[in-house]
């Protein structure tokens, strides 16, 4: 499947459109994964299926090939036509009950429209099989079958010139929102993920401390040097991380977290009673 990790996934923000954007175009975009291009290198293959549907682009394209095999069939007399209508026909109505059932395009509306199209095809094929089988070309049903054809024809061409002016939209102004919104969450992962792996180093540095009291120059015992090994820390973080201090306070996570594990917090490291110890500090 194409949407796997470190490639590209369906973002779907938390903030969604309007109702309309959603339903025409589905509630997010494929976005590539930060150092990825596979979107806009082979989204055209993908990006209108779901995630777990990339592939269903394929079995398209074998239905379109089945038809045309079908299509091509020489038929000469009135009941080869009947068969022939009636294989259309029973085609059409398993499209579109499976698209119903499975609904592998993102956007609502691709899914609704191609559902009725399919399933009035199936109808109008129908109509030609009870005609064909009647065996009088006069009969009412094809009437009936042409101007089935007739609408589902112009309702087709009426998507076909629609379509190409949403892709416009999607790439230029949607997908590349959507991306952005993407990456920014993506850094703001990181950024978590950095500051409790910092957060865990600072726990373990005040456990040393508390276990190993040593004496600093002035002859004490005392957690000064747990607080100079935070600020440090928190420092290098907020250097170091691409979101900087915007994102969340250091202090009160890293803090919240040491009590959160029931372990003192670095700058409340507690210290022995001693009057050295009191004069240093």
């Amino acid at each position: 499947d194409l949407s796997i990790p470190n490639t590209c996934t369906y973002f779907v923000p938390k903030i969604k459109d309007s109702i309309t954007r959603c339903y025409v175009l589905g509630p997010g975009e494929w976005v590539s994964v930060i150092g990825d291009h596979r979107v806009r290198s082979w989204g055209i293959l993908f990006e209108m299926f779901k995630p777990g549907f990339t592939r269903f682009v394929v079995l398209e394209q074998l239905l379109m090939i089945t038809l045309s095999i079908i299509k091509v069939i020489d038929a000469t007399d009135l009941p080869t036509c009947a068969i022939l209508a009636a294989i259309l026909c029973g085609t059409f109505a398993c499209i579109g009950v499976a698209i119903a059932v499975l609904a592998p395009w993102v956007a609502p509306f691709d899914v609704h429209f191609t559902v009725v199209v399919s399933l009035f095809t199936s109808v109008s094929c129908l109509f030609l099989v009870i005609g064909f089988h009647s065996g009088d070309l006069e009969n009412s049903a094809f009437a009936k079958a042409d101007t089935l054809l007739v609408i589902l024809s112009w309702a087709v061409f009426i998507k076909a010139c629609i379509d190409p002016c949403l892709l416009l939209y999607v790439e230029w102004s949607r997908r590349p929102r959507m991306q952005r919104k993407f990456d920014i969450d993506m850094r703001r992962k990181s950024a978590e993920v950095t500051l409790i792996e910092e957060g865990e180093e600072i726990q373990g540095a005040t456990q040393m401390e508390t276990m190993y009291p040593t004496e600093d120059e002035g002859g004490g015992y005392g957690g000064g040097d747990n607080t100079i090994v935070s600020s440090s820390v928190t420092s290098r973080w907020l250097l170091r991380s691409p979101m900087g201090s915007s994102v969340i306070p250091p202090l009160s996570i890293i803090n919240s977290s040491i009590h959160s594990a029931g372990r003192p917090s670095p700058s409340r490291v507690s210290i022995p009673d001693d009057s050295s110890s009191a004069n240093s500090l």
